[in-house]
């Protein structure tokens, strides 16, 4: 069951109380919002050394950010929780992104011969 908003701890308060601080990491927890992986996967999609991604995960298994088993990687609730306030921020940062370029257009749009008309 996913918690709700509110009941999530901000992005920066887990950070901050030794959650992931690494590109890498963040990376790595969103893809496997996706589904559990091997190491060796996640490795070949961020082009990187496998032993380097399993270290990372080794890391994070101990912090409780992901588990291991039947070969594979996967989210603990915990992980889930942080990786998905890591989607959730990209996503409100590609929103806004949006939004300016939309309120430029219009801004644009405003400055037209036909419009600059019309008020006249």
């Amino acid at each position: 069951m996913r918690k709700s908003a509110d009941e999530l701890q901000p992005l920066e308060s887990l950070k901050e109380k030794g959650g992931p601080r690494s590109k890498l990491v963040d990376a790595i927890l969103v893809l496997l919002l996706a589904r559990p992986m091997k190491a060796a996967e996640i490795a070949e999609v961020l082009s990187k050394e496998p032993k380097y991604v399993s270290s990372y995960l080794s890391y994070w298994k101990s912090r409780g950010y992901v588990g291991y088993g039947l070969g594979t990687w996967y989210l603990t609730p915990k992980g889930e929780d942080y990786a998905s306030q890591v989607a959730e921020a990209q996503r409100d940062k590609r929103f806004n992104e949006f939004k300016a370029l939309a309120q430029r257009l219009m801004s644009s749009a405003s400055q037209t011969r036909n419009n600059k008309r019309a008020r006249a």
